[in-house]
């Protein structure tokens, strides 16, 4: 199997949108995909993060503001 054969959707469309010859070594080729990517999963994580969060029982509105904007600052 080739790498282009391993990627789908929008991985496997940048992919074979790249131009002929940029690209010549796997290096290049992973260090592009994941500057291409990796904030995607990261927005991902951050957007879970927020969805799962929640004040404590006992935690002040204060404390739960604090750990709320101490998560993205």
């Amino acid at each position: 199997m080739s790498f282009s054969d391993s990627l789908a959707g929008k991985a496997r469309d940048w992919y074979m949108d790249l131009p002929l010859k940029t690209i010549d070594t796997y290096q290049q080729t992973t260090d592009a995909f994941v500057s291409k990517f990796a904030t995607v999963v990261q927005r991902r994580n951050d957007e879970r993060i927020l969805m799962d969060i929640q004040q404590g029982k006992i935690e002040s509105l204060r404390a739960y503001h604090g750990r709320y904007n101490n998560l993205f600052c």
